[in-house]
């Protein structure tokens, strides 16, 4: 489903902050995977809260610029890894914690990024350190309706929208530039 942004330009000496909401028809994607899951159980059948993190965006084209590495983390639980969608700096460390009353195995063929945890049971957290700037796709060798998206940026210049569909990135450079977004939507394997 589309994306429609609102973008206000607030004009700043060291840059420009980039803020608006985004919005999409959420759920439809997750409805379908969860009406394919096996499984039956706590975390499945009452889950009807929305995916925190409906879209990302970011500045195509903008500067390769220092950012800092941070902690992220990606839950398995309920059968879904969420957030299905997450943007990080390169050298950042994600964690995947097992929230499922069964084993998970987190793994990527991404070109960016491969990587596999091999097989983990709930309370276990295995971690990732993302080096490289691209789009890395994350499924569950064991439950393969399982996907999420980390996004990994050589620069700061990118948000994740939140529950509402607001976002701000500070601090654009000058410049003249194309605003690029995907949603959570876009990650079903339909």
């Amino acid at each position: 489903s589309p994306l429609l942004l609102m973008l206000l330009l607030c004009p700043q000496a060291q840059g420009a902050d980039v803020t608006g909401t985004v919005s999409a028809v959420e759920g439809g994607a997750q409805k379908k995977l969860r009406a394919r899951i096996k499984y039956a159980g706590p975390g499945i059948n009452d889950r009807k809260d929305p995916d925190p993190s409906p879209a990302v965006l970011w500045i195509e084209g903008a500067p390769a610029a220092p950012a800092p590495a941070g902690k992220s983390e990606i839950r398995q639980e309920g059968l879904e890894f969420r957030p299905r969608v997450l943007a990080v700096t390169a050298g950042s460390t994600v964690s995947f914690p097992n929230g499922d009353n069964l084993t998970h195995n987190v793994f990527s063929y991404s070109k960016s990024k491969r990587f596999d945890l091999g097989r983990y049971a709930k309370g276990q957290t295995k971690e990732v350190v993302f080096d490289a700037k691209g789009l890395v796709d994350v499924r569950c060798e064991v439950h393969d309706h399982m996907r999420a998206a980390v996004h990994v940026f050589d620069h700061p210049y990118f948000a994740t929208a939140d529950a509402g569909g607001k976002f701000r990135i500070p601090g654009v450079p000058a410049g003249s530039f194309t605003m690029g977004s995907t949603s959570s939507e876009g990650y079903s394997d339909e």
